[in-house]
């Protein structure tokens, strides 16, 4: 009961410039080129006290105001404050007052329980969570959040107390779907009942004969899982409790309501706490759907485990092309089926295992079975981490002996006597030339290309310097020289304050392969000035101002992400200047992946 008040391939155009060579400065007092006139400034701005500038931005803007921690009003708190005219220019900003949620949580019995409000509303993956832990039996601590659409989720404060109390997001019953609760401001009363009962369900775990599993060396911890997000959706129950002892080989669960598009499983992992000093065998993780065991009608369910033995095997790590150079790496074995004993029904059984390389090679026990692997390079070996790219479901030499040579699969089988061999491609080269609007190379400055995580790419979020580099064969020139692993960026080039230019922001950029994206022009400012203000009218000092763009899919114009383009802080009179770009991706257009 809830009660409250309501990826293209690389291929793009560029503007390039007339000459192939672009001119530079340096000096130790050139902090970039300038922002003037004096090159004329782009069609789409104009000059104003000498420098050009720009009217309003091209995309949707939101600006995010966070309070210092000594502040007397939302310290530490995010305010977003929508700025629909999108345009540059005296901006006075006034945050909103602050919601004091009072939450009183009952329960059946009195155990800490966290409390967390998720906030919905606001940019697309950008999301905030305030959590207040109890301040006794039953009750909540005060939480004050910023306005806005929030998801209430339950959990118990102890870990142990999962194995009686599953977490809970609160639903509406009618969809089944989370229950979304819209706060105004000021004070507001969330009453919430943590429910006294549960659907359960037993399950009795048995061996090959049909005995209870009792050995301390099969220890498991059963719960279930939303297996589209992974999230914990029933109470967590071990089979042992005092190491030493059998295994209780009888458990039961407690099921929190389902939400729509859930898609439960029962998972069996190895157990959290050791019950036994002895060396067991490896243990996989058992997964069974639950709509298949029928736990609705039935209450419980029976599963047979199975006993599986490890077999050794080898890997080698080294460069493609370049067997002699071994590279120190992060082995990570992901099964997709093991070998099951006939007769055995052992439901989606998985099993991961890690291990490290030394002088390239490693050598293991694994479960028999399919596999699949990631290799992440160390950043310990003799060559940088960064020239060597993640391998995602890494290829090995095909084991099918029908196969061409040469040919190589990402599934792959171990059995007793294994040896793989996987092979780390170089990361990808990315080239890019930023200049300014007189066309000279920025000497100065930082880039950052933020990995997105799209395409199940392990893509590394890279920082670095702006430099000069020179080709020795052709002569070209360029100031941002990234190595990357495939997958989607958002690249963010910044300048010195004092070059009078915005950030350059190319948000969703795809790596797929060496990229030369030629030249890039700094596109005009947007200026905003003003004074950020509390509800009373009082200037909020050392307040930091974040200006976020909505990144929209180009083809159904919804959006998918959002980028920041632009941060400052007040000063102590709460007064902030904030220099943002025009427009985002000035000719890399064709290059922006929509989802």
């Amino acid at each position: 009961m809830v009660r409250a008040p309501a990826p293209l391939p690389a291929l793009f155009g560029v503007a390039l410039l007339a000459a192939c060579r672009l001119p530079t400065s340096d000096g130790p007092s050139y902090a970039g080129p300038r922002n003037k006139c004096d090159s004329g400034c782009p069609t789409d701005s104009t000059c104003v006290d000498g420098v050009c500038a720009a009217s309003a931005t091209d995309y949707e803007l939101v600006l995010e105001a966070t309070p210092p921690l000594t502040a007397a009003h939302g310290p530490g708190l995010t305010f977003a404050i929508p700025a629909d005219d999108r345009k540059g220019g005296q901006r006075p900003l006034q945050l909103p007052d602050v919601v004091r949620v009072s939450a009183r949580v009952s329960a059946s019995t009195a155990i800490p329980v966290l409390l967390t409000l998720v906030r919905t509303s606001g940019q697309p993956g950008v999301v905030s969570s305030y959590t207040a832990r109890s301040a006794g039996a039953g009750q909540s601590r005060n939480l004050v959040v910023p306005p806005g659409e929030y998801q209430v989720r339950l959990e118990p404060e102890n870990a142990a107390d999962l194995a009686k109390w599953p977490p809970v997001v609160l639903r509406d019953d009618a969809k089944k779907v989370p229950l979304s609760l819209t706060f105004t401001a000021g004070p507001q009363l969330l009453v919430v009942s943590y429910a006294s009962t549960f659907r359960t369900f037993e399950v009795s775990l048995v061996d090959e004969k049909g005995a209870p599993v009792v050995s301390p060396t099969m220890a498991y911890d059963l719960s279930v899982v939303d297996a589209n997000s992974g999230r914990l959706v029933s109470t967590r129950v071990p089979t042992c409790t005092t190491p030493g002892t059998p295994l209780a080989s009888k458990v039961t669960l407690s099921l929190a309501p389902d939400l729509e598009g859930e898609r439960r499983v029962l998972r069996l992992e190895p157990a959290r706490v050791a019950c036994t000093a002895a060396t067991g065998s490896a243990q996989p993780t058992f997964e069974y759907d639950l709509t298949a065991l029928d736990v609705e009608g039935r209450g419980k369910a029976e599963l047979t485990l199975p006993t599986l033995k490890p077999v050794v095997a080898t890997a080698d790590v080294h460069a493609v092309g370049a067997p002699s150079q071994t590279l120190a790496s992060r082995v990570i074995f992901r099964s997709k089926s093991l070998v099951v004993p006939d007769g055995v029904r052992a439901g989606q059984p998985s099993y991961v295992a890690r291990a490290d390389t030394d002088a390239g090679r490693l050598t293991l026990a694994l479960l028999p079975g399919q596999y699949t692997a990631d290799v992440i390079p160390s950043p310990l070996f003799n060559q940088p981490a960064r020239a060597f790219s993640t391998c995602v479901s890494c290829a090995v030499p095909s084991q099918d002996p029908a196969s061409k040579p040469g040919d190589k699969v990402t599934e792959f089988s171990i059995d007793a006597g294994t040896n793989l061999v996987f092979e780390l491609n170089r990361r990808n080269k990315l080239r890019v030339r930023v200049v300014g609007f007189d066309s000279a190379l920025f000497p100065l400055g930082t880039w950052e290309a933020a990995a997105v995580g799209a395409n199940g790419s392990l893509a590394r979020t890279q920082l670095g310097t702006l430099g000069l580099t020179t080709d020795r064969t052709t002569g070209d020139v360029w100031n941002v020289d990234a190595d990357l692993d495939t997958g989607l960026y958002d690249l963010l080039v910044h300048l010195p304050e004092a070059s009078g230019y915005p950030w350059l922001v190319l948000p969703r950029l795809s790596i797929a392969g060496a990229l030369d994206a030629g030249v890039l022009t700094m596109s005009a400012p947007v200026v905003m000035t003003g004074t950020i203000v509390d509800p009373q009218g009082v200037p909020m000092g050392r307040t930091a101002l974040r200006a976020r763009a909505t990144v929209l899919d180009r083809a159904t114009r919804v959006p998918i992400s959002s980028v920041i383009v632009g941060e400052t802080h007040t000063d102590e009179d709460g007064v902030y200047r904030l220099v943002l770009p025009g427009k985002l991706d000035p000719g890399l257009a064709s290059k922006i992946s929509g989802g």
